[in-house]
């Protein structure tokens, strides 16, 4: 059932990366930021999209979690993420990936494309009898329509071996199938979305200037205990809450305790002494066994090496990792093994977006409702448009606004 936003007596945002900051945005734009407080465990706003140190050789402020590209074809969430951003510039990202074979080694293009595959072959010694680039040319496809040969080709060179080493197993059907896309078509550009920007200027206060109105608290963790302690038993009425960090820990009531599995990346800065990456592009795969890292950050002379590990008591929860079957039935059953608290947690899916909902009644003047959105509210691994899209969806569905 929709609020009305006319009796809410206030509003509150638990986490400040990309997925709390466009919740912040929508309030914004519907007249809702003087209920609106925002609150963030660290000291800067923005997650892992938050803009770092490094800067590269064309002068972007890049992230300081790796590169996190704006990419999108919709329009609406363009227009909020350049509202957060104003200063974000026009940008088109190039990835590639090392790979060895028995006949050589190379850097191909990621996603993959023809060149990719013609190199594959190359370094393979396979024979490319079995590949005909004209029945696909300009075709956007995924792997299970390549034939065999190529399919088992991508397979053993670069989706098997990344996967084990970036998430630790390998699981294609439930971890990577529906973000691996394959352009049959020599364009090396990682996105083909319309719209691809990234921030420019390494400024925090740009983000609070464009949420001005809203209340934002940094280095202010905020859990279930707190919202009962905050909402409930001051006697607030009508309060919606919009949880961002982690679901697990938030009824846990510890944000540094996670009790479902979670990838992190760990981050080492270095100097590209012999210009080895002189004429590579910003972003670099390595899913060869012989490197601890994944990834490298080419930001000219200065390069940043990229680690993924599991994520253990004190890390950054980065990737949710769910095995085949998962569910949000299986979610809720873990949740709520791990704390004695009465829960109404409800799934939301229709086919474009998944949310899920709580709330706690104290009487019928008194009651939290509780959206759980983000990569880490709803546990499920999204692009930055999708995760802005799931937030605007579900708030569009839950609030409306007079």
């Amino acid at each position: 059932m929709a609020i009305n936003s006319n009796k809410l007596s206030e509003i509150c945002i638990i986490g400040g990366g990309i997925a709390g900051l466009t919740a912040a945005m929508w309030m914004k734009q519907h007249e809702l930021a003087p209920l609106t407080w925002l609150f963030e465990t660290n000291d800067k706003l923005g997650g892992l999209c938050k803009v770092g140190h490094w800067q590269d050789d064309k002068g972007f402020g890049t992230c300081e979690y790796g590169e996190h590209i704006f990419h999108t074809e919709d329009e609406c969430i363009k227009d909020i993420f350049l509202a957060l951003y104003p200063d974000a510039k026009v940008y088109e990202h190039i990835t590639e990936i090392y790979v060895e074979g028995p006949k050589g080694k190379a850097y191909v293009p990621y996603p993959i494309n023809l060149d990719t595959i013609d190199k594959l072959y190359e370094i393979s010694g396979w024979s490319e009898t079995a590949f005909n680039p004209k029945e696909y040319c300009g075709k956007k496809i995924s792997l299970a329509n390549l034939d065999p040969s190529t399919k088992q080709l991508c397979y053993r060179y670069i989706i098997e071996p990344y996967s084990r080493k970036q998430w630790g197993h390998y699981n294609f059907d439930t971890v990577l199938e529906d973000r691996i896309r394959v352009y049959l078509d020599r364009d090396n550009r990682t996105f083909r979305d319309r719209y691809q920007y990234v921030p420019d200027k390494m400024d925090y206060g740009n983000v609070r200037k464009s949420l001005k109105g809203v209340h934002i608290r940094c280095k202010t963790p905020m859990t279930y205990r707190d919202v009962l302690n905050d909402y409930i038993y001051c006697g607030s009425r009508n309060t919606l809450i919009i949880n961002t960090s982690p679901i697990d820990a938030f009824y846990t009531d510890n944000l540094n305790k996670c009790i479902l599995p979670y990838r992190t990346l760990k981050f080492k800065g270095g100097v590209d002494l012999n210009g080895t990456y002189k004429d590579r592009p910003m972003t670099v795969n390595y899913p060869d066994k012989n490197r601890a890292y994944t990834r490298v950050h080419n930001y000219g002379k200065d390069i940043v090496f990229e680690y993924p590990d599991e994520c253990t008591r004190g890390d950054i929860p980065m990737y949710p990792i769910y095995e085949e079957g998962f569910s949000s039935e299986t979610l809720f059953r873990t949740i709520q093994k791990n704390t004695d608290k009465q829960l109404h947690l409800e799934a939301h899916e229709d086919g474009f977006s998944q949310y899920y909902t709580d709330y706690i009644q104290k009487d019928d003047d008194t009651k939290v409702t509780i959206l759980h959105v983000g990569r880490l509210g709803s546990y499920k691994y999204m692009n930055i448009d999708t995760t802005m899209y799931q937030v605007v969806h579900a708030l569009d569905q839950l609030v409306e606004v007079n």
